[in-house]
């Protein structure tokens, strides 16, 4: 699921996840490295995306990466057993990346000892709850 959200008022409203990075847009660069999920959910603004991308958007609309993570869950597939919650203005997240934090939901091979969730760390500490993988 990428949050792509938001009311832009740091950029003046632009929409961040569309500027491109490397000549793609940010949002798209995100939902590559999540390329094998089934489904993938975009969560912002409607336009073009890639093709098998479900789309929906917050309530309100700006409304914030709760409202926004809600509405995402609402389009996952019954049986979902676990999520991806992605910023979309991650331009160099890659799928090895994403398939890092997934091996640390099972790091021991048994279920009853695996973490709810794992997601990045930036340099201060702080948790990147928007660069996680979530059960």
């Amino acid at each position: 699921m990428v949050l792509a959200g938001g009311a832009a008022r740091r950029m003046g409203g632009v929409d961040k996840p569309a500027l491109p990075v490397g000549g793609r847009p940010m949002r798209d660069r995100v939902l590559a490295a999540v390329a094998d999920a089934v489904p993938r959910v975009l969560v912002g603004p409607s336009g073009s995306v890639p093709a098998g991308v479900r789309v929906t958007r917050e309530d309100p609309p700006g409304g914030g990466p709760v409202a926004a993570a809600a509405a995402g869950l609402a389009l996952l597939d019954p049986g979902t057993t676990v999520v991806a919650l992605l910023a979309a203005d991650l331009p160099l997240l890659t799928r090895e990346a994403v398939a890092g934090l997934r091996r640390h939901l099972d790091p021991t091979g048994s279920p009853a000892a695996s973490p709810d969730g794992a997601c990045y760390v930036d340099p201060d500490g702080r948790r990147q709850s928007l660069c996680g993988v979530w059960r």
